[in-house]
């Protein structure tokens, strides 16, 4: 919808977006921490641990979202005046940023009332939480460009709306469908918060690393083609390979939390056996995606060409490298499905610093430095890069299986048996 505001807007916001989500990684900390937490003791039967647990996460993740907030209205316009030259575009972003970055405690809150939630099983009311958010910001953001023309702000406000309204609707829901009257928990609160680093931080270091290497790749692209044309083809793929995506998350979100039940009960087989049998099929599902857009992409490719305002013979050159990336992106979304799906459980089995070490090793040494001897040294630019990331998440499948196979995971368990008195 901001196309329809002007470029500016969408070079603005989408800047703002980019540094608010290295912002935001403070709080898959916590987030992803109590997930495995949470699942862990629900599959002991533990239920009273998990509701202290979450507790304490609400605690410290609303503490870390109002000093991000603190950050982003003393730093953020000096910080984005620095990096974007145009002042036009800075104080749009500077405006959308710290709008939007008044919901911070709100973003921060969210995922651990979701977790909560999914780990007794709920997963539709965090999803119903997130449509409900998405509605509100659809509509006012079509009120805001094309009904009261308030630009930037207009957006910046709709998105903050929104972040309430999911905070409201995950309070909601959370409170019709969580158990009450249990038991007070004997687990101490200084374990459950240490577990939860333990989990959480590996997790926000591989968010970092990743951003950190995309934002590389991104740089090293733009300097292989100053005309932007394979800058854009990567985006307008990346966008079209979310189709294929997509199902792979899902399987990778609801496969961890039932990995960290079976890990709490101590039912290290079927854990086992379970993951190998989800890669398998979410695999399937991610390739046969890959394989249908592939072979069929002009639809899908001239809804972004026309967007682009693309046209001649660079329309042609711009089409036709697409399609060559997407058949490179079958093997790139078949090996991320393995990888996201492995991961994701591995982190709740409590194994979340090999993941993270392994990770951050792969991307340093195979998509950054593939991206360089590919894309730049061999001068196959978006194509070379699209190899390199083909072999970091092959080399990521490989290491995460063979990880699953060792069971080494299981001695990485955070729940304590039950006739543990603390």
């Amino acid at each position: 919808m901001l196309y329809a505001v002007s470029s500016q807007a969408v070079a603005a916001v989408g800047s703002a977006i980019t540094y608010l989500n290295f912002l935001n990684v403070a709080f898959v900390i916590l987030s992803a921490g109590m997930l495995a937490v949470f699942t862990q003791y629900v599959g002991a039967n533990q239920a009273e641990v998990t509701r202290k647990a979450a507790r304490i996460g609400v605690l410290v993740n609303g503490i870390i979202g109002i000093g991000v907030m603190a950050l982003i209205y003393v730093f953020f316009s000096e910080f984005i005046h620095f990096i974007i030259p145009d002042q036009h575009i800075a104080d749009l972003a500077t405006q959308y940023g710290l709008i939007v970055g008044s919901a911070s405690i709100f973003v921060a809150i969210n995922p651990i009332i979701g977790n909560y939630m999914r780990a007794f099983g709920h997963d539709k009311s965090p999803m119903v939480a997130t449509i409900i958010a998405n509605v509100i910001n659809i509509l006012l953001n079509y009120l805001s460009i094309y009904v009261f023309n308030w630009g930037v702000a207009g957006v910046a406000w709709a998105t903050f709306i929104s972040h309430v309204g999911s905070f409201i609707a995950h309070l909601i829901l959370a409170n019709f469908h969580l158990p009450k009257n249990i038991e007070k928990a004997k687990v101490p609160a200084q374990k459950l918060l240490s577990d939860s680093l333990e989990v959480g931080l590996p997790s926000a270091f591989e968010n970092f690393a990743f951003l950190g290497a995309m934002a590389v790749i991104i740089t090293l692209l733009n300097f292989i083609d100053v005309t932007g044309v394979e800058t854009s083809v990567r985006v307008t793929v990346e966008h079209i390979a979310k189709l294929a995506f997509v199902p792979a998350a899902a399987l990778a979100h609801a496969s961890a939390i039932k990995t960290g039940f079976y890990v709490g009960a101590q039912n290290y087989k079927k854990a086992q056996r379970r993951i190998f049998k989800i890669s398998a099929i979410g695999i399937l599902i991610s390739t046969l995606l890959g394989f249908i857009i592939a072979l069929s992409p002009d639809g899908i490719i001239s809804i972004f060409t026309s967007v682009e305002h693309i046209e001649g013979p660079e329309l042609i050159h711009h089409i036709e490298l697409i399609k060559t990336v997407l058949w490179l992106n079958i093997a790139v979304e078949g090996a991320r499905t393995i990888n996201i799906i492995l991961g994701e459980s591995l982190k709740t089995t409590g194994d979340a610093w090999f993941l993270g070490t392994i990770s951050l090793f792969s991307l340093m040494f195979f998509a950054i430095g593939g991206s360089f001897l590919f894309g730049l040294m061999f001068n196959n630019g978006v194509v070379g890069i699209f190899i390199a990331l083909t072999i970091d998440e092959a080399f990521k499948a490989l290491v995460f299986m063979w990880r699953w196979s060792t069971r080494r995971w299981t001695t990485r368990a955070l729940v304590l048996p039950i006739n543990i008195n603390a």
